[in-house]
């Protein structure tokens, strides 16, 4: 065992000569530079020095040197170990300075460990040293040659490390790691020099190949990756020990290194692990050097640093990436559960909404109501801004929107009909009442809401989808129901699962109305005729009665019983009789303007509640004009003329009974008599039987006295206060019946009027008087004017004032022979009609009077408007006034504002001297009454107008 010193500035190098020459059991000792080595030597008298060159504060040369200046340890052996490539120099100077032997870096373990056996077992001495000036010129150009290395090698360094840091940048920069091993396989080839580069990378810390990657190859070459060579040859061991690895210059086959067949000849290879602190991810390989035949150990030393950078950043890139995954996946879960707890509030909002429906229709027994409480339902706890139903008329096709709404509904979206045509342009619309399902669409937008205005508006608020859920009764669609939400994409098939269901609920509703409606239509309207049946009749006269619609006026029940209706029955069959009743109940609702007062209250009997009739008379009339005027024309069943009768009975109220059941009672035994008297109708009390045959009487013999000219002018005169002359006479009718002799005008009158027949004799009357002026006229120069009252009929009939007017050309065209007198409330009824009448009337001749001024509208600012001549002062007033302020204030003031009008006022019913004195005084312009003469014949006027 030698003891041994180890000389070198770099730790390194003295660790790798200490660690080997320790195993050969010898004593080592180390220093850092020449001086340290110096005074170990002279310490420990080592038997072999082994030393570098180039070392700070003192080289090996200037080592050398003093150590064989210094007699006492000038004879120890002395090794160089250096890297200095001018070898020759260096030999030169080491031999002049006594050195046994000169090592070059790097040196294989076995020359160094043979040279130090052979030194060590050598006994010859130190060579002898150079001349001082000799050793210093070879000592400087060796140091000069050796920095002159230094300097390139560092330039190089320099560069390499230049480039190192822009790949390390560069390759720092890359997000995706594909990329990245990219740009190291091409960096690694072109920074160190090598023909080609493979790369191959696998999962963290499992060598199964995922990704690889060549450079510098051909690139048809034909290259096989196995998905295990990680873990294979030399490429496998740096893998699997985490350190670079090279190869000594010999050629090596690629299968031997674990590269994949079809790698060219490896003459020189430099292997990487690509990994981070913790983790291995594959590696890199550089063969074939190019301009040497092996890698240094700074190609290793820097591909090993290069990997390791790479490796890191991989590593943060696939941290990153599976970050980024792992965002993405998060984000991707809450989307989904944003989108999941979105459908869960849209299905919560459907599920509130039905319920709702639900809990509606277990109680809403009304079609309307349901509807409008669906749509309010919809809005308020489904969230639906709008909502509407359509319903559809099957007859028509025709669509009425009969409830609606939302947050964005007006008043007058509802309640709107649109035709077939505007129906066809709302295809979803269309859809659903064809194919009978729901149809929707998520994705509103306003080229699809031309057809109107209603979803045009809506399109505009921002609602973006709609669904029509069609409402299906007994397997047909009747209408339908829209939602619309200003969501995207709201409706889909989970949704449309409890929509669909909505729209059951709602149609199960509507026919469930549908059949009670039924059951009460059949509770209470007879099926054949669909008139009201006898409860529901009896129901409708009790409300009557009990809000006193009926009063003040009387009201009459009548039942109308089809006579000889068994025999129909039985010679033309069931089906024939009943076809003749709906036909006399199509008659009769015609009649009476509808079913409110009208039923069917037995198989071939119907009632009838006549209201708002002021007398028996009137009921009389009724039924003679308009009831029993049903039965004038013939029916026709199945090809058969049929002449049908029915005779009727009559209960009054309130005489005859207070509610609907005595009514009904004592209508009933009216008309028992009615069949057993054979008369058409009988009213329940003998009284209104004979006032009603009377008054039946009295029209036939008023008929007949209209066809017999039993009718006769009666005139009163009226006289000229001023000249106390007569100045005209008012025609008035009176009836001369045979059978009575003269009958009182207040009995027969309001008859004619009411019949109509006021309407032929008013003309009568007109043409007698203008016969009458004619002669009055051939016998003396004084005429009277003619007064003759015209009545609401005539005045309101069509054709009135062209009959007037012929009626005087005919009697020789004598308008200032008439002076026609028309009521004030006559007046006022239709007062532009009635103005445009009397202008004409003026503008012939005919003088105007109003009638009765006082007791109608006594407005003298519509009088001052009326085309008149004179003002009647009513008899009532002119009675009165002596006795009477109020009457007599009326009349002067009457005739003070009639004089400031330009008109002539006449009074009538002047019967005393004292109404005549005062009428004087009050300077009345005419004036006409008993007090003068009663009404009489015409040759009672001859003989005053003599």
């Amino acid at each position: 065992m030698a003891r041994i010193l180890v000389v070198d500035d770099l730790a390194v190098n003295r660790q790798f000569l200490v660690t080997l020459l320790g195993y050969a059991k010898h004593q080592l000792f180390e220093a850092g530079d020449g001086a340290e080595a110096l005074e170990v030597v002279r310490e420990m008298r080592p038997d072999l020095i082994i030393a570098d060159i180039l070392m700070p504060t003192m080289d090996g040369y200037e080592f050398v040197r003093r150590l064989r200046a210094d007699p006492e340890i000038a004879s120890s052996t002395v090794i160089f170990y250096t890297a200095h490539y001018r070898k020759e120099e260096a030999t030169q100077l080491a031999a002049s300075c006594g050195v046994a032997h000169i090592l070059t870096k790097p040196c294989e373990p076995e020359l160094i460990l043979g040279i130090v056996d052979q030194l060590l077992q050598s006994t010859d001495e130190a060579a002898p040293t150079l001349e001082s000036v000799d050793f210093d010129r070879v000592h400087v150009e060796v140091i000069t040659n050796k920095l002159s290395r230094t300097a390139d090698e560092l330039g190089v360094a320099n560069q390499k490390l230049s480039a190192l840091v822009d790949i390390g940048l560069k390759l720092a920069s890359e997000r995706d790691s594909r990329k990245l091993l990219d740009e190291l396989c091409e960096a690694a080839r072109e920074l160190f020099g090598a023909r080609y580069a493979i790369l191959a990378v696998g999962k963290r810390d499992v060598p199964e190949v995922v990704y690889s990657r060549t450079s510098g190859l051909d690139a048809n070459a034909d290259i096989e990756f196995d998905c295990q060579m990680l873990a294979g040859g030399i490429a496998g061991e740096a893998y699997r020990d985490r350190v670079t690895k090279r190869l000594k210059p010999e050629k090596y086959e690629s299968k031997n290194n674990g590269l994949p067949h079809g790698i060219p000849t490896v003459e020189s290879l430099l292997v990487a692990p690509i990994m981070s602190l913790k983790h291995v991810y594959g590696w890199v390989c550089l063969t074939n050097k190019v301009g040497a035949n092996a890698f240094n150990d700074e190609d290793e030393r820097l591909l090993g640093i290069l990997a390791a950078q790479v490796g890191r950043i991989y590593e943060n890139g696939s941290l990153y990436e599976d970050l980024e995954h792992q965002a993405a996946k998060l984000a991707a879960e809450i989307e989904q559960r944003r989108q999941t707890q979105q459908k869960v509030e849209r299905l919560n909002r459907v599920h509130a909404v039905l319920s709702g429906i639900n809990t509606l229709i277990v109680r809403e027994q009304d079609r309307q109501q349901l509807f409008d409480q669906s749509c309010r339902i919809a809005s308020e706890l489904g969230g639906f801004g709008i909502a509407w139903i359509d319903m559809i008329d099957l007859q028509t096709q025709e669509f009425t929107t009969v409830a609606s709404g939302g947050s964005h509904c007006r008043p007058t979206d509802g309640r709107r009909n649109f035709s077939p045509p505007e129906r066809d342009v709302d295809e979803l619309l269309e859809r659903a009442i064809s194919e009978r399902k729901p149809v929707w669409d998520n994705s509103l937008s306003q080229d699809t809401s031309d057809f109107y205005e209603r979803l045009t508006r809506a399109i505009q608020l921002g609602y973006r989808s709609r669904i029509v859920l069609p409402l299906v009764v007994e397997n047909q669609s009747v209408g339908c129901l829209s939602l619309l939400t200003q969501e995207p994409d709201f409706f889909t098939t989970d949704e449309l699962k409890l929509l669909r269901e909505l729209a059951g609920d709602i149609s199960f509703a509507m026919r469930h109305i549908q059949q009670h409606e039924q059951l009460t239509y059949l509770a209470f309207y007879d099926r054949l005729t669909e008139l009201p049946n006898r409860s529901l009749f009896l129901d409708r006269i009790d409300h009557f009665v009990h809000t006193g619609n009926l009063e003040p006026t009387i009201a009459a029940l009548i039942l109308l019983d089809l006579e000889r209706f068994r025999v129909v029955n039985e010679s033309l069959g069931s089906g024939e009789g009943d076809e003749l009743l709906r036909l006399v109940a199509a008659r009769l609702e015609l009649t009476c303007g509808g079913k409110d007062a009208l039923g069917r209250v037995g198989s071939n009997t119907f009632g009838i509640l006549l209201r708002d009739i002021r007398s028996p008379p009137d009921v009389v009339h009724a039924i003679e004009n308009r009831l029993l005027s049903c039965f004038w024309d013939p029916y026709y069943l199945g090809g058969v003329e049929l002449r049908v009768a029915a005779r009727t009975g009559i209960a009054m109220f309130p005489n005859d009974g207070g509610n609907a059941h005595q009514l009904f009672l004592n209508a009933e035994a009216a008309l028992k008599n009615a069949k057993k008297s054979g008369n058409r109708y009988e009213f329940y009390s003998a009284e209104l039987n004979a006032s009603a045959i009377e008054a039946l009487s009295l029209e036939t013999r008023l008929r007949n006295a209209v066809d017999n000219r039993e009718f006769v002018v009666y005139y009163q005169p009226k006289y000229d206060l001023a000249s106390d002359s007569i100045c005209g006479v008012e025609a008035l009718i009176r009836w001369q019946d045979p059978l009575t002799g003269l009958v009182p005008p207040g009995r027969f009158i309001p008859l004619l009027e009411e019949t109509g027949l006021i309407v032929e004799v008013g003309r009568w009357v007109l043409c007698r008087a203008l016969e009458d002026y004619k002669d009055w006229a051939a016998q003396s120069n004084c005429v009277p004017r003619i007064a003759i009252n015209v009545s609401a009929v005539e005045l309101q009939r069509r054709g009135f004032l062209d009959s007037l007017i012929e009626s005087i050309q005919d009697a020789g065209d004598f308008p200032e022979a008439i002076e026609i007198e028309v009521t004030e409330s006559l007046m006022m009824h239709d007062l532009k009609q009635t103005v445009r009448i009397l202008n004409t009337l003026r503008g012939l001749g005919v003088t105007v009077a109003i009638d009765d001024f006082g007791t109608g509208y006594s407005s003298l600012s519509h009088i001052a408007r009326l085309p008149i001549d004179k003002v009647k002062i009513d008899r009532s007033f002119v009675q009165g006034m002596v006795g009477n302020p109020e009457d007599m204030l009326i009349t002067s003031t009457t005739i003070v504002l009639a004089h400031s009008l330009g008109l002539r006022v006449v009074a009538e019913g002047v019967e005393t001297q004292e109404q005549l004195d005062a009428l004087r005084q009050l300077k009345c312009d005419e004036v006409q009454g008993y007090f003068f003469s009663k009404p009489v014949p015409k040759d009672q006027i001859d003989a005053m107008l003599i």
